[in-house]
């Protein structure tokens, strides 16, 4: 097998080396979210089960769902370039993800208020982090 490391102690640990130009490596962000696995060809569903698709019912959730998606799509490319740095295509596919990421939070906090308490949204008086309805309270539909 070609290995990215040719150390034989790292070779344990690492998965093998995928050609970057394979065509169809990877789901849509919608399918990867899904199924908790962007990666083609490796879901393996638990006992026959399968995943459902969402009742998204407004403008809101959907927003939401979106950002998810994306922030997914961003974590689990993080996670495959841990073991395929040399991976071109994916490196711009990350950073495609990362900038898709901080434009719909950008939006979403402009629309709905602050996802984090860490967020951008924080800075003005009054403090705005406990003006929208928290999800609990079933009121943000």
């Amino acid at each position: 097998m070609n290995y990215i490391y040719e150390d034989p102690f790292m070779r344990t640990f690492m998965m093998p080396a995928i050609d970057p130009n394979t065509q169809n490596k990877f789901v849509n962000v919608n399918e990867g979210f899904l199924r908790g696995n962007m990666e083609n060809g490796t879901y393996v569903p638990y006992k026959n089960m399968t995943y459902i698709r969402p009742n998204i019912e407004n403008e809101r959730q959907s927003d939401l769902y979106k950002l998810q998606e994306i922030c997914f799509a961003a974590h689990d490319a993080n996670l495959y370039l841990d073991t395929h740095p040399e991976d071109v295509n994916m490196i711009r596919k990350y950073n495609e993800y990362l900038n898709e990421e901080k434009r719909l939070t950008t939006e979403y906090e402009r629309k709905y208020g602050p996802l984090e308490v860490t967020g951008d949204g924080l800075n003005a008086t009054p403090w705005a982090w406990n003006n929208e309805p928290w999800p609990w309270k079933g009121e943000n539909k």
